[in-house]
C-alpha cells in the first residue's frame, strides 16, 4: 500500500477485526447491523476510488444533511416540549390547551 494512511488503516483492521468478527459470525441480527453500517463506507471508498473530489464531495454533503437533520430534531423537539406539561416522571404527560 502506498499510502501512509491506508498502511495504518490495514493495520487497524488486521489488529482489531478479528476480535469484531468473532461474535459478529456469531449472530444473524448482528451480521445484518454490521452490513447495514458498512455499506456507507464502501460506497465512499467506491466513489474516492473513481474521484478524490467526488468522494470529498459526498462526505460533505453526508455532514450537512446530518447537521440539517440535528437541527431540524432540535426545532421540532423544541415545539413538541412546547405541546407538553410534563410533571415528575415520565407517566405523568399532559397535552396543554
Amino acid at each position: 500500500m502506498p499510502s501512509r494512511i491506508g498502511r495504518a488503516l490495514v493495520s487497524l483492521y488486521y489488529k482489531y477485526s478479528p476480535r469484531i468478527a468473532e461474535p459478529v459470525s456469531k449472530s444473524k441480527p448482528l451480521r445484518f447491523v454490521v452490513r447495514c453500517a458498512l455499506w456507507p463506507v464502501v460506497l465512499t471508498a467506491s466513489i474516492f476510488l473513481f474521484s478524490p473530489i467526488a468522494g470529498w464531495g459526498s462526505i460533505a454533503l453526508c455532514v450537512i444533511g446530518v447537521l440539517l437533520a440535528l437541527k431540524r430534531i432540535k426545532v421540532h423537539g423544541q415545539a413538541l416540549k412546547s405541546c407538553f406539561t410534563i410533571r415528575g416522571d415520565d407517566d405523568n404527560i399532559e397535552a396543554r390547551n
